[in-house]
């Protein structure tokens, strides 16, 4: 066989080998995972089509995210309201505003089924008649725009079947309680969300039937289901606060043991004199007044509170083991609620025109490349599962032994973040080799999450630094050196995720597949450091030790460890992604 067949004189001089397929010139987009085989013609014709049928529903689409922030806006205020002191009882406002938030996202679930069976029986008697070829009469535009990274899909899957276990024994603790705890229609509330998340998981697992079903009040309803979500996470997250200031601002005291009429009370006081001649006395000082003379008095009060309601569905055993179950899983299945408004915010965004027009035409065309997982990836892999064995174990000794063993975590996370610093450092290098393929537009998603994610790191290592140098203690220097390693790993890997999120290889680096060594490593890592973060860091022992301060610390870590956890499962699963697409 003659080999200057295969050769051909390159730009340089040089002669390129041909025995290599020519990579294929369009981008993949960030959360597609199929092709449907159409050419370039029925592509643009479709796109043009979109655009000029959707040109009058951009209005829609924008009063669409407009009623989104409204309902937002209007629940966390409703919430706050309810929950600051006052005269105003918990359950005033927000009951009948979730009544209307779950009621409607079901009737919008109902009413997809409906439509689907109503479809499906009429399709069995209708044949369509269409001269374009069979991919084009399957609503490509809608499986391209609802075509979810199918690592998003499975996560809501998993942590949607948490919550909804969850709900059920709150339901339970509710209707076995000995005494009404709540009124009957916030009682109802459990069983609403439980068939809602139902309802969710099913639809959204393929989110085709929404934009099928729904024709133009599409955008309407795909914003009312991201409200829901976004409500039930908030009061999720403001409930948890409330209940953690309340419990380390109040004093746990045994009713049947009646008060010691010596203990002291104090007044602390800021005073000052503006009308002194000394000028030091016009600021404040801070004074405190103390006397033993007091009697105790015993103030009635009706108000039902965060705190009360907790301790009274704890009568039961049931209530006792949802209480403690929902606090163990509490940045798991805030998970759940990340992963549905990601998805359900992406979906909106490519509803619009302007988005199928800019990037319909590159949708991919060919799906039938062999899928090659382990070339090049076999020191990455090997790494990977030393570090993914090693959580595992730190998790079951975690759980089996009673003593504290935040020196050996701390120094856990330190060898991981080190380990993962290096590997995407390197990584970033390699894929240099590699060309782009894709703009910084066409990542938005994922540079979207990241930025989110990357700040909450930054937010939850500026304070581990703050209280580990303020603390004299030993594991609190550990503390603050493991805080500024986990902020130099999340930068570099947010840069090596930007860039081979947009690269792929081409004929001269087939095969060497450069950086695909650091991103399988970084795979096992973010997948170690979700696991011990969410179980492990999320621990009373851990926050006590962390902080100081026993009410700045649980209001910070609930507000930030899970916005952290969901950075470490995107990077999962973008890089899973690019281990799968960007080397084939």
């Amino acid at each position: 066989m003659d080999n200057r067949s295969y050769l051909n004189l390159g730009r340089d001089g040089n002669f390129i080998d041909k025995s290599f397929p020519e990579p294929e010139q369009y981008p993949l987009h960030e959360l597609n995972d199929k092709g449907d085989g159409r050419t370039s013609l029925e592509n643009t014709a479709i796109a043009e089509n979109v655009v000029h049928s959707s040109r009058d529903g951009d209005v829609l689409h924008s009063l669409s995210g407009i009623y989104a922030e409204i309902l937002i806006v209007i629940t966390a205020a409703a919430i706050l309201t309810e929950m600051l002191p006052g005269n105003l009882p918990l359950f005033y406002f927000h009951d009948y505003l979730f009544i209307y938030l779950l009621g409607i996202g079901i009737m919008v679930f109902i009413i997809i089924q409906g439509v689907r069976f109503r479809l499906f029986k009429s399709s069995k008697n209708d044949k369509s008649d269409s001269n374009l070829s069979p991919a084009l009469q399957r609503s490509a535009p809608d499986e391209y725009i609802t075509d979810i990274n199918i690592f998003f899909k499975v996560g809501a899957a998993i942590t949607g079947a948490v919550v909804l276990i969850t709900s059920m024994m709150e339901a339970v603790s509710i209707y076995v309680s000995m005494k009404p705890c709540v009124h009957q229609l916030s009682s109802a509330q459990p069983i609403l969300q439980c068939i809602f998340v139902l309802f969710q998981l099913h639809f959204l697992i393929n989110p085709q039937d929404i934009l099928n079903t729904l024709g133009c009040f599409r955008n309407l309803a795909i914003m009312h289901l991201f409200a829901a979500n976004f409500a039930m996470w908030l009061r999720m997250m403001l409930w948890g606060i409330v209940k953690d200031f309340e419990a380390n601002t109040h004093i746990m005291h045994n009713s049947s043991v009646p008060w010691d009429n010596t203990l002291n009370i104090t007044v602390h006081s800021l005073e000052s004199d503006i009308n002194s001649n000394d000028n030091s006395t016009h600021y404040p000082a801070h004074v405190i007044h103390y006397t033993s003379n007091c009697w105790w008095r015993v103030k009635k009060s009706e108000e039902i509170d965060v705190t009360s309601v907790q301790y009274c569905l704890q009568n039961s055993t049931a209530g006792q083991i949802w209480q403690k179950t929902d606090h163990f899983l509490f940045v798991f299945k805030t998970q759940y609620y990340f992963l549905i408004i990601g998805i359900l915010y992406i979906i909106w965004c490519k509803c619009s025109s302007g988005y199928i027009k800019r990037n319909y035409s590159s949708f991919p065309s060919n799906s039938s490349q062999k899928i090659d997982l382990c070339s090049r990836a076999t020191k990455g892999v090997c790494l990977g599962l030393v570090i993914f064995v090693t959580s595992i174990i730190i998790l079951i000794i975690f759980f089996t032994v009673d003593r504290e063993l935040i020196m050996m975590h701390s120094i856990i996370y330190c060898v991981i973040f080190g380990s993962a610093s290096f590997s995407a450092i390197f990584g970033l290098f390699q894929v240099k080799k590699m060309y782009s393929w894709k703009s910084l537009r066409e990542v938005q998603f994922i540079r979207f999450f990241q930025s989110i994610g990357l700040f909450a790191v930054f937010v939850y290592g500026s304070c581990n630094v703050i209280s580990g140098s303020l603390s004299p203690k030993k594991p609190n220097i550990i503390l603050a050196f493991e805080a500024i390693s986990m902020v130099l790993n999340s930068t570099a890997q947010y840069l090596l995720i930007i860039q081979v999120s947009r690269k792929k290889i081409d004929v001269s680096n087939a095969n060497e597949k450069p950086g695909r060594q650091a991103v399988v490593f970084l795979i096992f890592c973010n997948i170690s450091l979700c696991i011990l973060e969410c179980f492990v860091t999320w621990s009373h022992l851990r926050h006590q030790y962390l902080v100081d301060s026993e009410v700045m610390w649980p209001a910070v870590i609930r507000c930030v460890l899970p916005f952290v956890v969901f950075y470490r499962y995107h990077s999962a699963a973008t890089l899973t992604q690019a281990w799968l697409k960007a080397y084939q």
